[in-house]
């Protein structure tokens, strides 16, 4: 579901458990990173159904855009 809600030039990497990475290239400011987050967050929760079973989820996160909130990976 994440990935349907991302460009095909962004990455999606499963990065634990779950917890997901995502790299957005094209991203530089906090406004064009809210409109991606709340894309990814109606995507992620709407409901599911399996066999006879709706299933909920929810989407917490945060981002760090290159370089104001750091300039190496580690930073961001």
């Amino acid at each position: 579901r994440t990935g349907a809600a991302i460009d095909k030039t962004d990455k999606l990497s499963r990065f634990g458990g779950d917890e997901y990475f995502v790299y957005f290239s094209q991203v530089e400011d906090d406004e064009k990173m809210q409109q991606i987050i709340k894309k990814i967050k109606t995507q992620v929760s709407a409901p599911m159904r399996v066999a006879e079973h709706t299933i909920e989820l929810s989407v917490a996160g945060g981002y760090a855009i290159y370089p104001d909130e750091g300039t190496s990976f580690e930073e961001l």
